[in-house]
């Protein structure tokens, strides 16, 4: 019971510290690099054994690979969607001046 509870702990205190202060994107991004390490760390030491048990390191080799090749795919989304958005912007103003005063840019 004593090992469950520092976790929980934790949990509220963490919950507690971002509701008074809101974290900036560093420190959310550290967090959840450290949480991707901590869920890397644990699946590897559930599944590795039973994988080396039943010698299939290739099924998971490639469930691992798929998950990165996603994490990139996402990545490489956003920053396409910032650069259009950055593209984008000089002209939204002017758009939207000639389409309420009804003139055409």
């Amino acid at each position: 019971m004593t090992f469950a509870a520092v976790p929980a702990a934790a949990v509220v205190l963490g919950g507690v510290a971002a509701a008074v202060r809101t974290p900036g994107a560093r420190v959310q991004s550290a967090v959840q690099h450290i949480a991707a390490g901590v869920l890397f760390a644990a699946l590897a030491t559930e599944l590795l054994p039973d994988v080396v048990h039943r010698r299939l390191p290739w099924v998971t080799l490639g469930g691992f690979a798929l998950g990165v090749i996603a994490m990139l795919l996402k990545a490489l989304a956003r920053r396409l969607e910032a650069r259009e958005e950055q593209a984008s912007a000089p002209w939204l103003f002017p758009s939207a001046v000639g389409i309420g005063t009804g003139h055409r840019p």
